[in-house]
């Protein structure tokens, strides 16, 4: 079985059920990477992704915050180790130019998100239903 890797509404969705509407500056460090640590453990996923990282942190309104983020995602490998390959650009731009049946509109980051996991055989983990899971 492929290594699963965790898209950011998954994060998100699980901080805002476990902080249960708490205000960031109430939580501490300790209790975010507990809630990593635990998501994985959910998930069964120990992976994340670089463009995952930048837009979970980028969501992040104060210091704290994003201090927060990144004790929270702490626990998980980032599995592309950083590295967006021209390979990588060029699977999303094929990906890109698959238009679904549906004519919506493709987002940059799925599709370069989709183009990284299939170079690492990663299953790939989100809530989003129009996640481009065909790739040309």
């Amino acid at each position: 079985m492929a290594k699963r890797a965790l898209d950011t509404n998954i994060l998100i969705n699980h901080w805002l059920r476990v902080s249960k509407g708490c205000r960031p500056r109430e939580i501490d460090a300790r209790q975010a990477g507990r809630w990593g640590r635990e998501l994985m453990e959910l998930q069964r996923a120990g992976a994340i992704l670089t463009p995952i990282y930048i837009e979970y942190v980028c969501g992040q309104g104060s210091a704290h915050e994003v201090n927060l983020a990144r004790t929270y995602l702490k626990p998980f490998e980032i599995a592309d180790e950083g590295h967006i390959l021209p390979k990588d650009w060029e699977n999303a731009r094929k990906i890109a130019e698959r238009v679904p049946r549906d004519g919506l509109r493709r987002q940059l980051g799925d599709c370069l998100i989709r183009a990284i996991c299939v170079r690492l055989n990663l299953e790939f983990i989100t809530a989003e239903r129009r996640f481009p899971h065909r790739v040309p």
